[in-house]
Order: structure tokens, then sequence, then C-alpha cells
């Protein structure tokens, strides 16, 4: 019975995002230099789009006056206000996301840590 609640357990602690990924999400939207641009006061900018990634699939939260809402790309690109994120790679570890924002021109590039946490967001406008 031990043997079998071990697995279990093994089983259940696997599965689980190594923290909870979606919470990666919500510190880039929450970074000083990702929100200088977002502007929730203008009109059409209090629903913001990302599209659904393997490090978040669904995320449906309110941050700083903006309701940030992960969709389907065919659905995003439908989106006027919309961030696009890309993911980047090394040694299959994630260690950064590219981001665009075209109502501001604006690009964002996060450095994760070693272990896939927020270390830091420069922005650069085009």
């Amino acid at each position: 019975m031990k043997t079998i609640a071990v697995y279990i357990f093994i089983s259940l602690f696997c599965c689980l995002p190594k923290s909870n990924q979606c919470n990666l999400i919500t510190d880039i939207i929450k970074h000083k230099e990702v929100q200088h641009f977002l502007h929730p006061e203008a009109k059409g900018r209090d629903t913001l789009y990302i599209q659904k990634t393997e490090i978040c699939r669904e995320y449906n939260q309110k941050i700083n006056g903006i309701h940030v809402i992960a969709v389907n790309r065919k659905e995003w690109q439908t989106k006027p206000n919309r961030l696009e994120l890309s993911l980047v790679k090394e040694n299959g570890q994630l260690t950064r996301i590219n981001m665009h924002y075209p109502p501001e021109g604006a690009v964002f590039i996060a450095y994760l840590d070693e272990l896939g946490n927020l270390e830091n967001i420069n922005a650069f406008e085009k």
C-alpha cells in the first residue's frame, strides 16, 4: 500500500510545473518596463490578449486595471490590443521571452534566471 502511495505522489509531483509558470506572465505584465507602455486608461486597452503558450495555456487575470486573457493564436491575431510572446530556449531550458506590443511598437526582452524566474526586462521602441 505504501508503495502505491509513493508512486502516486511521485507521479503527481512530476506533473506539476516547476513553479506556477503562469506567475511568470503576471510578473512580466506587472513589470514597470511593460506597464509604461500599456496605458489601460486609453480606449480599447482595458483588455490585453496574449496567445496561449507552453508556459501558460490558461490565463485570465486582472493586473493593474488591465484584464489579461490568453487565447489561441487564431483569435489572438484578430485583437487590436495584444502582446506577442516568443519563447527562447537554450539546452532545453527557457532562458528568455521576447515580446512585441503592436499598439505602441514596443519590443520587450524578459530575461530569466536558471530557475525560470523573471530576472529583468529591457524595453525598446521601434
